[in-house]
């Protein structure tokens, strides 16, 4: 017993000193995503209050903040004069169906675990080998997954285009350049949220273009 427990801690150790190193690393990256997440909300908050769009506090409560994002984005208008559709309410739905689909993998996975363990004890007890359709309960959690990954892929899609259409309006110029470098390195769209938040919103295609001046002084 002594031994045991000897070897127990022994084991505890060389693990706690091999984890402490990723430990660090996730604390610092806990910290660093609160801080990008406020500028976020602060960026979103200040761009709605320039919109005047109401509720704008929403910025800065988790999973929900992505309509105040999507609200902001909406505003843009497009060169044939037609609003954008209703992101922020687009957004939202996608985001809840994310996490319905995803919890709905967990318990999946899990219980088809379960039944593969049972299948397996079965199939141990009458001395005989398993079959492929005592994995059938997989067949459902693949599903599952495959319509997680569609909905996220097309969440990502709509979320990126959302994110142009907010640099156009408040930095056209610098638009594409700003959605290309966020597509890469994602911590980057907080910051330059954050940094153009206070600029003037140019919502038409003529405003973004100059046009307007144009037409003024013709």
């Amino acid at each position: 017993m002594n031994e045991a427990k000897i070897l127990f801690d022994e084991l505890f150790v060389t693990v706690s000193e091999k984890m402490q190193p990723y430990i660090f690393i996730g604390i610092i990256a806990f910290f660093v995503g609160i801080i990008l997440f406020i500028l976020q909300g602060i960026a979103l908050f200040q761009m709605s209050g320039r919109l005047k769009l109401k509720n704008s506090w929403i910025s800065f409560i988790p999973l929900i903040w992505i309509f105040s994002f999507g609200r902001v984005a909406q505003n843009y208008v497009r060169a044939d004069g037609k609003k954008s559709a209703k992101l922020g309410i687009i957004l939202i739905i996608f985001q809840i169906i994310q996490i319905v689909l995803a919890i709905a993998v967990v318990v999946a996975t899990f219980f088809a675990t379960a039944a593969v363990i049972d299948n397996a004890n079965l199939a141990i007890e009458n001395d005989v080998s398993m079959t492929l359709d005592m994995f059938s309960q997989f067949i459902f959690v693949i599903v599952l997954a495959l319509a997680l990954f569609a909905v996220a892929v097309t969440y990502k899609i709509i979320y990126f285009v959302s994110l142009w259409r907010i640099f156009s309006v408040f930095d056209n110029g610098n638009a594409t350049l700003y959605t290309t470098i966020s597509f890469f390195f994602d911590f980057m769209s907080p910051i330059f949220l954050f940094f153009i938040r206070k600029k003037e919103p140019l919502l038409t295609f003529e405003q973004r273009n100059g046009l307007d001046k144009i037409y003024e002084n013709v």
